[in-house]
């Protein structure tokens, strides 16, 4: 159906008959009341998009320069989280060979502590026995 028929069509059917008089009105058909229905929808339709077709052309430059900037944000933020998540990674490395490094160094330090602890007891000891070599000399004599 063209637009010019429908609104014919609509104009049959008088709305303020409809609010004030439903039962003095002609009853007609199902297929006419259908017809009717598809019609008024059909005017509807097309009148609300006669409406709000020209603000949506005006939104559609602004939604689509939104949307590139929330894809240009997002390509920030995954690049920075990259860029963190990777210093965080190399820092950590980092942080572990050091670890290591100074593992075995007190590992080192821990054995030569032991040994010096060692000889130091032994030469405790041997002045021990030598005092007592010398008390036993002084005595005898």
């Amino acid at each position: 159906m063209e637009t010019q028929e429908i609104a014919d069509k609509i104009k049959d059917i008088n709305i303020e008959d409809i609010k004030n008089n439903k039962e003095n009105l002609p009853k007609k058909s199902k297929t006419e009341q259908s017809e009717n229905s598809e019609a008024l929808a059909q005017i509807l339709g097309t009148e609300i998009l006669n409406i709000t077709y020209p603000r949506l052309m005006k939104v559609k430059p602004q939604l689509k320069e939104l949307i590139s900037k929330q894809n240009k944000i997002y390509l920030d933020i995954s690049a920075e989280k990259f860029k963190y998540t990777d210093n965080n990674i190399y820092i950590v490395e980092n942080l572990m060979e050091r670890v290591k490094f100074y593992r075995e160094k007190l590992i080192k330090i821990r054995r030569a502590m032991i040994d010096i602890h060692h000889k130091s007891r032994s030469l405790k000891n041997r002045a021990i026995n030598l005092r007592k070599q010398a008390e036993n000399k002084v005595n005898k004599n």
